[in-house]
Order: C-alpha cells, then sequence, then structure tokens
C-alpha cells in the first residue's frame, strides 16, 4: 500500500515536471494533469493538497537524484574542492534537460512567501554535498563551510541557468573558480551578502 503510493506520488511528480515549464508553479497543474494524463484532481489533491507540497517533493527528489548519481562517480581519491566541484557538475548535467523548469522553480522560490523554502531546500543541498565529499566535521567549521558553499552553489546555479549553450565547460570553469576565490575569504558576512545581492538581481 505504502509503496503504491510512493508510485502514485512519483508518476505525479513526473508529470508536473512536464506541465511546470509551460504553465509555472501554481494551482494550474492540477488541471492540466488531469486533462493531459486522465488523473482526476481530486487524487492528485489527495496526494499533494498543494502545489507547494509538490514544489517541495520536486525539491527533495533532486536530491536523493544527485546522491543516486554520486555513487556511480569515482571520486574517492580527488581533494575536497575536487569533490564539491564534479559533484555539483554532475547534478547540473543530469539536469540539462530540465533547465527551464529548473529557472521556473528558482523564480518561484524568489517570491518572499517560499524563501524559506529556498532557504532550507538548498541547506539540504549543500550539506548533502558536503556529506558526499566525505566532510565530516561537526565543529565551527561545519556552519561555516556550509554558508560559504551556499554561497558558490547558487552563485554557480546562476551562472548555469544564464548560459545558453548545451555545454559544461563554462560552469566547470566558473565553478573552479569561485572555488579558488572563496577559499581564501574570511569574512562570511561578505560572502552571504554577496550572495543575498545576487539573488535579488536574478532575473530572465
Amino acid at each position: 500500500m505504502k509503496k503504491n503510493l510512493s508510485k502514485k506520488r512519483k508518476n505525479i511528480l513526473i508529470f508536473a515536471k512536464k506541465i511546470v515549464p509551460e504553465v509555472g508553479w501554481n494551482e494550474k497543474i492540477y488541471s492540466e494533469i488531469s486533462r493531459k494524463y486522465k488523473i482526476s484532481k481530486n487524487e492528485i489533491y489527495a496526494l499533494f493538497p498543494n502545489f507547494i507540497d509538490i514544489l517541495k517533493y520536486y525539491l527533495e527528489d533532486l536530491d536523493t537524484e544527485m546522491i543516486e548519481e554520486v555513487k556511480k562517480l569515482k571520486i574517492n581519491n580527488l581533494k575536497t574542492h575536487e569533490k564539491i566541484i564534479e559533484i555539483i557538475i554532475k547534478r547540473l548535467e543530469k539536469n540539462l534537460k530540465d533547465k527551464k523548469l529548473i529557472k521556473r522553480t528558482f523564480f518561484t522560490l524568489s517570491f518572499p512567501n517560499n524563501f524559506n523554502i529556498f532557504i532550507s531546500s538548498t541547506y539540504n543541498t549543500v550539506n548533502n554535498i558536503w556529506y558526499l565529499a566525505n566532510d565530516n566535521s561537526y565543529d565551527f567549521n561545519f556552519y561555516t563551510k556550509r554558508l560559504i558553499l551556499f554561497y558558490i552553489y547558487i552563485s554557480t546555479l546562476i551562472f548555469w541557468l544564464n548560459d545558453k549553450e548545451n555545454k559544461i565547460d563554462k560552469t566547470r570553469f566558473f565553478l573552479s573558480k569561485q572555488i579558488k576565490k572563496t577559499s581564501s575569504l574570511k569574512k562570511i558576512k561578505d560572502i552571504a551578502g554577496n550572495f543575498i545581492n545576487k539573488f535579488k538581481k536574478y532575473s530572465y
């Protein structure tokens, strides 16, 4: 029963991912899924009472997918910063075909009432990246590293979304440069301030 419910939720997410690039994250998702895939709106609402619930499920699924993909990478012998680069690049490569979907998602998360979801979901992503890179620190560096990587990851994501080429080379170079640059920065407030300014200015 639980397995069947999980499968239904996954199917709804698959359908939503096809629809969101055109209609965005809003209530239209329900009627479009119902119309295109012959599923009653009541059933969709039972699984996801609000479209934000589908959005949250999508964000969680992105992390789950990233974790599974990274397991296939041979990065154990790399340095930590090299592992981080490979993990982020793999995540972006896997989603090249969904760039418009991610743009829509990023736009929705930029709304003030969704900012908490943006912060918590991005923190979870960054936290997963550090663990995948085999970083197990629990001292002050635990928070410092995550704040820095938060900024690096979002900056890289913005660069990638604005890159019109269907390749990852420029993004890899940008990411490497960001990591090298931030490794010498000591004032975390400056890093956070730069990130906030970039986030506010982002548009498409």
